[in-house]
């Protein structure tokens, strides 16, 4: 009973040190007078939170569903609250949005004039001058949409027509509508059959808190609508049970073929209502109309793309139709050529622009137009892969996708832009890692704002450590399909090479452990031997034929084949002195063993080669049970010992490869005639 209830307290002890990581950088943020002169203090906060984020989701795994969806909960609204008296300094965007709260309850619209042309012909109140002194773009009309403007003209009403009271309403509004998002994906991540402690990755996250909460920024209104029309089309699956104490994960129960039933058209209107509302707050997610209704059918598509468009068009009309229309795009393409910040990519392309044409303007435009075009293309792609299929628990994938590449190709991507795709990070697998890095090391760019610094701008340095994970990690993550199949069809090859002169050059070959088939049929294809493979899991589309196996009980009598290879196999064995009995068995005598395997010669040897092992295998998309094991790594002597004391007798050592990674191959004869 002891040891029970100590299993049961343990998750929570690590989940409350993780809460208390995670309110760090609110904490923080609250305490300093002005963030931006202390950027690298505040990142180092910053990134302890994201660490202590990641713990929590481990631990509130572990505990009941209801239990974990309390704790997500009460640390959001904590996080939230603290930054509520957080100074007014990591940004301006406040004062705009006042401004046009006060013109909209003056019965003006806030996109008749620019600022400056407003107070010309009202001038305005002491209040409403500190507004206007501490805006900037008072140059340009208002870009922001009709359902932004709602909140604006509330906060402006219950701060009372003032500064300081407007400053408080803004953070109060973008604050619970933010944790009542937080409450929403707790009720997806159900849906989905997810443990409510994936929630953590965003309800914990510093982002929301410090800069959509105390930065004041609209996104914080943007994700309650779009997750819950997410929501609303996702099929429902059965939950997923609370890890064990081991740490074992119990996978959630498949559903049964067409138990998910299809999302009604009422469901899915109200869905498109919830697109219209998120396009009223930032234009870009009326793009996930299309990406929604791609994955529906019927009379559910059409009610969400009508819903979505005529919503759409009621909400945004006041923003792009007569009789300010004109003038607010106008100030949206000025938006577009004039701000321009933290991209490597934009960075990239306007000098190469601007060597050509010797005009920063002009190189500006044809940057970002270039980028334009790319976010196009991918677009395009993410919609036709979207209406390929019928899978609507796909939707979260293809929308991080979506945005994601909206985010990466646009010329301006400030901390709080992050909020359009760090919603979809708990409900989905893709760009995961690559939104959590950028997430975790975006707050350096206040740097560029740091007033004790000479010069205005993101340090190269900063985009190098942000742009520069955000590479590696979508291309070992995301983007792996697309050259692992090509590196690992060159690696058999290469591998087949080295083998074939060992091997007899007809009759039966036998590959134990043989994966995807890739080195068995190059074997086939160099040696002309009838090769068969066999693996505890047979692939689908394997190179060669695969049989589903257990190792230690090969489905063969003894002698059928003439040779046998077991390579880089043995160590992923619970009993690999077993395997390479079975391997021998089904060897002909006189036959020939090639086996290959990673050997050690210190512990650090040791430590190294598991963790290659780990990686490498992680690459070729391994957590098979046989990847997923205890790794059994030997020195070269101990494998020479058990190929004796299996009577094997040796005829070549090769070391294919040496330094970090030793790779031997013993090449064995069973003995005997046929």
């Amino acid at each position: 009973m002891h040891g029970s209830s100590s299993g049961r307290t343990q998750p929570r002890v690590w989940l409350l040190l993780a809460a208390a990581g995670a309110v760090g950088p609110a904490a923080v943020h609250a305490a300093v007078a002005d963030p931006r002169t202390v950027t690298l203090e505040v990142s180092a906060a910053w990134a302890i939170g994201c660490l202590a984020g990641l713990l929590g989701v481990a631990a509130a795994r572990r505990l009941p569903t209801r239990e974990a969806a309390v704790w997500v909960l009460l640390v959001a609204a904590l996080t939230r609250g603290l930054v509520l008296p957080m100074a007014d300094t990591l940004s301006t965007d406040f004062n705009r949005y006042l401004w046009d709260g006060r013109e909209s309850l003056a019965a003006r619209s806030p996109y008749a004039a620019t600022p400056d042309a407003s107070a010309a012909a009202d001038p305005p109140s002491a209040e409403a001058t500190r507004l206007l002194h501490g805006m900037n773009s008072r140059g340009f009309r208002s870009v922001y949409p009709p359902v932004s403007q709602a909140a604006f003209a509330a906060a402006w009403s219950l701060g009372g027509g003032t500064l300081d009271g407007g400053v408080a309403a803004l953070r109060l509004i973008f604050g619970s509508v933010d944790l009542a998002a937080v409450g929403v994906l707790l009720l997806v991540l159900r849906r989905l059959g997810r443990h409510p402690g994936w929630a953590i990755l965003y309800a914990w996250h510093p982002l929301p808190a410090v800069e959509a909460v105390g930065g004041m920024h609209t996104e914080a209104l943007l994700t309650l609508p779009l997750i819950a029309a997410v929501g609303l089309v996702l099929p429902r699956r059965p939950v997923e049970p609370p890890r064990s104490g081991s740490g074992a994960t119990a996978a959630a129960a498949p559903p049964r073929a067409g138990a998910e039933p299809a999302c009604p058209p009422p469901a899915a209107a109200l869905a498109g209502l919830c697109i219209a509302v998120a396009a009223a707050v930032k234009l870009f997610p009326i793009a996930a109309a299309a990406v929604l209704a791609a994955r529906l059918r019927g009379r559910a598509r059409w009610a969400l793309l009508s819903a979505a468009t005529a919503a759409g068009v009621a909400l945004l009309w006041p923003l792009l139709g007569p009789p300010h229309g004109a003038g607010v795009r106008a100030s949206l393409a000025l938006y577009a050529g004039y701000f321009h910040f933290n991209n490597p990519l934009f960075v990239g392309l306007q000098r190469v622009a601007l060597a050509g044409t010797g005009d920063p303007t002009l190189s500006a435009q044809i940057a970002s137009r270039l980028l334009l075009a790319v976010f196009g293309g991918v677009a395009s792609a993410v919609l036709w892969r979207a209406w390929r299929g019928r899978d609507a628990a796909r939707i979260p994938g293809l929308l991080a996708a979506l945005f994601g590449a909206y985010l990466l190709l646009s010329p301006t991507v400030h901390p709080w832009y992050l909020m359009g795709v760090l919603w979809l990070v708990p409900l989905t697998r893709v760009g995961r890692p690559a939104l959590l890095w950028l997430a975790a090391t975006v707050p350096l760019t206040h740097l560029a704002y740091d007033p004790t610094l000479p010069a205005w701008g993101v340090p190269g340095w900063v985009m190098t450590i942000e742009w520069g994970g955000v590479a590696v990690l979508l291309l070992f993550h995301d983007a792996r399909p697309l050259w692992i199949g090509p590196l690992m069809r060159a690696r058999a090859e290469w591998k087949a090479a080295r083998l074939s002169g060992f091997l007899p050059e007809e009759g039966r070959l036998l590959d134990v452990g043989c994966g995807e088939g890739l080195v068995t049929a190059a074997l086939a294809r160099r040696t002309g031997l009838t090769a068969v493979g066999v693996d505890v899991d047979a692939e689908a589309g394997a190179a060669a034929p695969v049989l589903a196996c257990d190792g230690r009980r090969l489905p063969f009598r003894d002698g059928a084949f003439d040779a046998a290879t077991v390579l880089t196999v043995l160590h992923h064995c619970d009993d690999p002195e077993a395997v390479l009995a079975e391997a021998v068995r089904v060897v002909r005598p006189g036959g020939r063993l090639l086996v290959a395997e990673s050997v050690y010669r210190t512990a650090g040897g040791l430590w190294l080669l598991t963790r290659l092992d780990r990686f490498f295998n992680g690459l070729r998309g391994g957590g098979r049970d046989g990847l997923a094991g205890p790794l059994r790594f030997a020195r070269e002597q101990v494998w020479a010992g058990r190929f004796a004391a299996a009577e094997l007798v040796p005829a070549q050592t090769r070391h294919l490869s040496r330094g970090l990674h030793r790779h031997v191959l013993f090449v064995l004869d069973r003995p005997g005639r046929v």
